[in-house]
Formats: structure tokens, C-alpha cells, sequence
């Protein structure tokens, strides 16, 4: 009796085998074979996406500011000029709008040079990978720094 129980034991393990496998041969076929099928196939995104730092503020457990900053001298040549460049996004929560001046952004404890507000749908917001429609982009400029550590902060005064 023992005997013919193991025997369906193992045929019934053997069937369970098999279902499983056609279960994950039916669902592996309806997809994509690739992941990378959602990222755009360009060198200039895969370095934008390498230069790109965001960041949260949070205050009592609630994201108030997302912060978002793209390296744009490694990843277009235009910009590899005497200067340090950057498209910024800045998007507060609970705001109709942020105001420039009340902006103050460094990069390794020293002052920008310039910041010029971009509008959403300009052509050097496509550089970055990471996008925020509820954003407001600017274009950061700051003086040559040869420190191949650079941190960007940004002070904001409400």
C-alpha cells in the first residue's frame, strides 16, 4: 500500500512540475523580453541619467520640495564650456509658484553666476530623465571649478 501511495506522490509532483512550467512559459511569452524597452536607446540620456541627482525636503514627514538637478557639462558638448551648467528643478508641494529670488543656489559653498527660468516645454528640459510637469526648471550657471567633487545646494527663503 506504501508502495503505490510514493508512486502517486511522485506522479503528482511530476504533473505539478510541469504545470509550473507551462504556467511560466505561457506568461514569460506575453512580455517583453527586454526592460531597457521603457528607456530611451541615446547616449545623451544614459549620461543625463548618470548626472542626475535628486533630492526631497521633508518636514513632518511630508515631502514639502523635490529637488532635481542634471549635470549638463558631461552630457552635451555645448556645454563644455568656462563655466559649470545645470538645469535645476524645483517643485514645492503646497505652492502656487516659487519666486526666484527667494533662491539661492551654491555650488561647493560658492554663489551662482546666473539663473534664468526656463519655461516647461523648452528644449533643455528634454536633457533631463527625470520629469516633473508641476516643476519649474532653470538654467544654473557658476564659475569653472576644477574640484572633481561638486555640491550643489540650493537655499530657499519662504
Amino acid at each position: 500500500m506504501s508502495i503505490i501511495k510514493k508512486r502517486e506522490d511522485i506522479f503528482m509532483t511530476k504533473k505539478l512540475y510541469i504545470i509550473t512550467l507551462l504556467f511560466a512559459l505561457l506568461f514569460s511569452a506575453c512580455t517583453s523580453n527586454k526592460v531597457v524597452n521603457n528607456f530611451k536607446d541615446d547616449k545623451l540620456y544614459v549620461n543625463a541619467l548618470q548626472n542626475t541627482q535628486k533630492t526631497d525636503v521633508v518636514i513632518d514627514n511630508r515631502i514639502n520640495v523635490i529637488f532635481t538637478a542634471t549635470y549638463l557639462n558631461e552630457i552635451d558638448s555645448q556645454f563644455k564650456n568656462a563655466n559649470e551648467n545645470f538645469i535645476v528643478s524645483v517643485y514645492e508641494v503646497n505652492s502656487e509658484g516659487i519666486d526666484i529670488d527667494m533662491l539661492k543656489f551654491k555650488l561647493n559653498e560658492k554663489s551662482s553666476l546666473s539663473i534664468k527660468p526656463l519655461p516647461t516645454n523648452h528644449v533643455m528640459t528634454d536633457k533631463t530623465p527625470i520629469k516633473n510637469q508641476w516643476a519649474t526648471f532653470y538654467l544654473v550657471t557658476f564659475e569653472k571649478n576644477e574640484e572633481k567633487s561638486k555640491e550643489l545646494t540650493l537655499q530657499y527663503k519662504n
